[in-house]
């Protein structure tokens, strides 16, 4: 078969070569063909091994079929040429002719497959194919393929170019052939990774982007990120990223893992390129998670030399190339004197460009520019894992860039972007950045910008019309030119303004583009400063609002101590800040770290502006909260009350424009159950948005949701329905159908239908839901288990029992894997799963979930907590259910005295608490105790939600007829 195949190689190349004139293309490539032929055999003997066919009645397998192998082959070789592959061909063919075995779902995709890894693992012929540039010629399968092959699979495959590219033809640079060839044979060798290492301003960039030009047609998928700090910054910020993955919907926090998991789930016919630009030694606490072969090619470029990766060293360019790259920007020494230059600063590509424009710009003459090469030619930049030759070359920057020949203005903007990332900046945004219209000199801007460019101090990239400043020239330049903080005024004043977030018209996510350009110019200023502290503060926000809140910590942290070193200890504005730090440790769980501060703070609004000031009741507030989460309701309550009063009387009946005390006041009071008083405070507080928003505001949604959950703790589901459904319109016109928010609201809807028993309509939604968060997040995501959980509810009053059990069990494997066994959300989702066990009369499996999730609830808030409660209240049902009613009556006692302690008297946990036990004392033959206990729970009831409440009403049945 190797001749018939070799021969019908050979025929196909030569018919269509001569055909599009491309026949001398493959007139010494025998070898390659031959090779090419045994590859096609190989293939054949490995697929019938494989999925053997065995031919019958005159019939034979799909491979042997000629017009398969002459459409591909043709396709493989000719299309760049203008061939198309015709799937109509292939398909017709196959399905037409009698004589052949058609092939299942799968199998021509699978020889595909086979194929493709047979030429990737042909030694020989990459070789030939490196040798004759053959190049996307020999390992390409174009677009149409995978069209052909996406009807077979029914997969809709993502764009080729996921990111923007900048790719660089071999024509535009100067060398770096061998480096290209090198870096290639490295990625077919099947390595994990190939790290392009070197010192800034070598090329690493330049031969990474003329690779993905060389080599573009051989990936099916391309992703380019440049990572100014850390990988998960480069992906957060890269919206085209963002888009074509179709995470928009995701938290900030969720797309880098998201990210990553969907481009290793990625599977195409040809392996992808994932490009990682200009990394630091972070990242190689990734490694296990990048994608890498075999599906993709991880092309890594950093001056570090970063461990696990493998290593394609860039040294400085040739002597020859050196000479051309010279030449290439200016012609006016000979070759004998540039020999010399690029000698001194041992080749460098990026030094030897900017001298070359330099010395073109300014006419020196060849002793001028000896002259600055001679002091210190042989020092080198430091920076972290370089040796020493970096440290030569920032020595010899330093010298070389006479700033004294620079008008103010030029050392003006150069200061700028010293304090800048070293990223591509597009001139419109510079010059808004930068606030150039409020320059004495706006108007010679441009031309001071367009003089450093042609000095060779900016780099400039015309298509795009972006100017940036290499990293390298940063470090050599920033110590001439003596930032002060008076230069970087208007730099400062526009970033710390980016940063600040209006709420009512901003979405947090787009502030996260900026966050380079405010750790950056932090780094410029002079510590313990004023205007260091507010950019660190309204830094720290952006963080605080994207999920970051370690890092918003920090930031915060620092921005304390700068006010407690410049200010006296009960200034207004290290209380603010006190405020600040207080809230990021409310995020991340360490309330009592919240609590000291919020107090400090508290007690330092009281001595500035009085007990009754908006400001003193909004630090009381916020205190509450605190309290709330540690336990201390009654701490908690005083507080709210406090506030209440004071802001009644500093608003009077009519509540201010716009304020956001009212609701949150309102939010208080329900998380204390006092669902009344939250009620009133809600309807207030949306007719005060209706008065200052239109009706479709998502302050009057928001809003109008909050009172929504209200009435469904007061049993009022019909206005809960009512409000819930008049929202919907507005929210999917503000946010869109798969927005956290709609989902969210969508889910208080379902949670309605639930509680009117319209159980049918409240699956469908949960379903829904559900089925949106496996779209949009990880398999693991919490949001999914939340999903699961509310569907369960569901499922159990259908009678879908071990559905129910199905979904607990998936989410708390999830909420397992995420948080760990003490968390409370996994003490949640232990609680609802035995009580679907109990239902099942798996008392044994309730009874082991109950106990473990009683366990974490005291690790986790200690004896008194409602939580420990609740826990103990639900263990009781168990032994309650296996005929134990001391061990119930013991556990029920505990966590009634509990819940007094925590809620008061009137609270309606209590009356809950007190119809436990009280079932328990019937069931013991204690009918006295019983009643006072249920008479209790019904003036409880009662009061807090009235007599037409569901639960009132069977509270009193039972009273009425039973006891």
């Amino acid at each position: 078969m190797l001749e018939t195949i070799g021969i019908f190689v050979a025929k196909s190349l030569a018919s269509y070569g001569f055909n599009k004139g491309l026949a001398k293309v493959f007139k010494d490539r025998k070898s390659f063909v031959n090779r090419l032929a045994q590859v096609i055999n190989k293939t054949i003997d490995q697929y019938k091994k494989e999925s053997p066919i065995v031919d019958k009645d005159g019939k034979f397998a799909f491979y042997d079929f000629q017009i398969l192998l002459e459409e591909l082959l043709k396709f493989r070789f000719f299309s760049k040429d203008g061939y198309r592959l015709s799937d109509d061909i292939i398909t017709e063919a196959l399905r037409d002719n009698p004589k052949i075995i058609p092939p299942g779902k799968n199998q021509l995709e699978r020889f595909l497959e086979v194929f493709e890894q047979n030429i990737k693992a042909d030694e020989e012929l990459k070789k030939l194919e490196i040798d004759e540039n053959y190049k996307a010629e020999i390992f390409s399968i174009s677009d149409r393929i995978d069209q052909l092959l996406d009807k077979l699979t029914g997969v809709k495959p993502f764009p080729k170019e996921l990111t923007a590219l900048t790719p660089i033809a071999k024509k535009d640079i100067i060398g770096r052939g061998k480096d290209l060839q090198t870096l290639r044979q490295k990625l077919l060798e099947d390595k994990e990774t190939a790290l392009i290492n070197g010192m800034g301003g070598i090329g690493k960039t330049t031969l990474a982007a003329v690779y993905v030009h060389e080599f573009y047609d051989e990936y099916d998928h391309i992703v380019w990120l440049t990572l100014e700090n850390t990988l998960e910054e480069a992906i957060a910020s890269n919206y085209a990223l963002i888009e074509n993955l179709k995470l928009k919907a995701v938290p900030a926090n969720e797309q880098f893992e998201s990210c990553l998991n969907i481009l290793r789930g990625i599977e195409p016919r040809k392996p992808k390129l994932l490009v990682l630009d200009n990394a630091k030694e972070n990242l190689a606490q990734h490694f296990d998670k990048l994608p890498k072969a075999p599906g993709w090619h991880l092309l890594v470029t950093s001056r570090q030399r970063i461990q696990r990766f493998h290593i394609v060293d860039l040294d400085f360019l040739s002597e020859t190339e050196a000479i051309e790259l010279f030449k290439k920007y200016n012609t006016q020494f000979s070759d004998e004197q540039i020999k010399g230059i690029v000698s001194l600063v041992e080749r460098h590509t990026l030094t030897i460009e900017i001298l070359a424009r330099s010395a073109s710009r300014n006419h020196w003459h060849f002793e001028q520019v000896e002259h600055a090469l001679a002091i210190d030619a042989k020092a080198n930049i430091a920076v972290p894992h370089s040796d020493q030759k970096v440290e030569r070359i920032k020595t010899y920057l330093g010298s070389i860039f006479d700033l004294s020949n620079l008008n103010e203005q030029e050392i003006y903007i150069l200061q700028q972007f010293t304090a800048l990332p070293s990223q591509w900046l597009q001139y419109g945004f510079l010059i808004s950045l930068l606030q150039v219209d409020k320059l004495e000199w706006q108007d010679e801007f441009a031309g001071s910008l367009e003089g450093l460019y042609e000095n060779g101090f900016i780099l400039k990239d015309l298509e795009s019309d972006s100017y940036k400043m290499h990293a390298i020239l940063v470090e050599a330049l920033e110590g001439q030119l003596d930032l002060k903080m008076e230069t970087v005024k208007l730099l400062l004043e526009k970033v710390t303004d980016i940063f600040r977030i209006y709420h009512a018209k901003d979405n947090p996510l787009d502030k996260f583009q900026y966050i380079p350009f405010g750790d950056v110019l932090i780094k410029q200023l002079p510590e313990n400063s004023v205007e260091k502290a507010k950019l660190q503060s309204a830094l720290a926000y952006a963080y605080e609002n994207l999920g970051y809140y370690e890092k918003a910590r920090e930031l915060y942290e620092t921005a304390l101590a700068s006010a407690l070193a410049n200010l006296d200890e009960k200034h207004p504005r290290v209380a603010r800040r006190q405020a600040y730090l207080a809230h990021v440790y409310i995020q991340l769980g360490d309330y009592e770290k919240a609590q000291e501060l919020y107090e400090t703070a508290l007690t330092s609004a009281i001595a500035n502006f009085g007990e009754k000031h908006p400001k003193v009741a909004k630090r009381q507030i916020y205190l509450a909260r605190v309290y709330r989460k540690l336990g201390n309701y009654e701490k908690a309550r005083n507080l709210v009350e406090l506030a209440s009063t004071s802001d009644l009387a500093n608003s009077g009946e009519k509540y201010p424009k716009e304020s956001s005390f009212l609701p949150n006041l309102a939010v208080q009071y329900y998380k204390l159950g006092d669902y009344e008083k939250a009620r009133d405070l809600f309807e207030t507080a949306l007719t005060s948005a209706l008065a200052n928003f239109d009706e479709k505001h998502p302050k009057v949604a928001r809003r109008q949701i909050w009172l929504a959950r209200v009435y469904i703790e007061l049993g009022d589901y019909v206005k809960a329905q009512d409000l819930l459904e008049s929202t919907l319109t507005s929210d999917l016109a503000n946010f869109g159908g798969k927005h956290p928010e709609v989902v969210s609201f969508h889910t208080y809807l379902a949670g309605v239908y639930y509680k009117l028993g319209d159980y049918e309509k409240a699956r469908r939604l949960f379903e829904r839901i559900l089925n949106i968060n496996i779209e949009i997040y990880d398999k693991n995501h919490p949001y999914i288990a939340e999903s699961q959980l509310n569907l369960a509810h569901v499922y159990i009053d259908l009678g879908l029992k071990d559905k129910a059990r199905d979904l607990l069990e998936s989410a708390l494997a999830s909420d397992l894997a995420n948080f760990g066994e003490k968390y409370p959300e996994v003490e949640r989702c232990q609680t609802n799963l035995a009580t679907v066990y109990i239902q099942l009369g798996d008392y044994e499996k309730a009874q082991e979930l109950y106990e473990a999730a009683l366990t974490s609830a005291l690790a986790n808030f200690g004896e008194k907590h409602p939580n420990v409660a609740m826990g103990r209240s639900n263990l009781a049902t168990v032994y309650s259910d296996l005929g134990d009613y001391e061990k119930a009556q013991d556990l029920l006692e505990a966590a009634l005295k509990s819940d007094l302690g925590s809620f008061g008297e009137k609270h309606p946990n209590i009356a809950d608490r007190q119809l436990n036990l009280a079932f328990i004392y019937l069931k013991m033959g204690h009918k006295k105790e019983a009643r006072l206990l249920w008479e209790s729970a019904y003036k409880i009831l009662l009061n807090a939600f009235g007599e037409g409440h569901p639960y009132t009403k069977i509270v009193k049945e039972f009273l009425d007829n039973i006891i």
